[in-house]
């Protein structure tokens, strides 16, 4: 349910009208990845492949400061190409809508099919133990 939480959250701080929401809303985001990032590398560890877990924990380690990076580089082009002033949505956000909201609305976007894929899951998936992995000795010296 975190990335259920995490997408709303996300979808509201790009839409939120006030600096309260905007405070509520990152609050509840970061609280959400919170969670994500301490369980997805113990799911990762306890249900990925033998040969594929280094693999599959470099991807999810390293999607973070990509994902960080890759908005920091859409927010300057978007702030440099000139299409903030484009008032799309009216109101009091008519000036600033396309600069800083769209990475968070494009980020809770991106999230929704991604919930589909993973609530569509078999639930084996899903289910993990540490009994799973059986840790192999280290070698003796002699």
């Amino acid at each position: 349910y975190n990335l259920v939480a995490n997408c709303g959250f996300c979808l509201l701080f790009s839409l939120s009208p006030t600096s309260a929401w905007l405070f509520v809303t990152r609050l509840g985001a970061g609280f959400s990845k919170a969670v994500l990032a301490i369980f997805v590398p113990l799911w990762v560890d306890c249900t990925a492949p033998e040969h594929k877990l280094t693999l599959y924990m470099s991807v999810f380690q390293g999607a973070a400061p990509l994902g960080v990076m890759a908005g920091y580089l859409f927010a300057g082009l978007v702030q440099s190409s000139g299409v903030q002033h484009l008032g799309v949505c009216g109101g009091e956000c008519a000036d600033n809508f396309l600069s800083w909201r769209i990475p968070f609305f494009a980020q809770g976007l991106i999230f929704l099919p991604l919930m589909v894929v993973f609530y569509a899951m078999p639930t084996s998936r899903w289910t993990w133990s540490t009994a799973s992995r059986t840790p192999t000795p280290p070698p003796v010296a002699e």
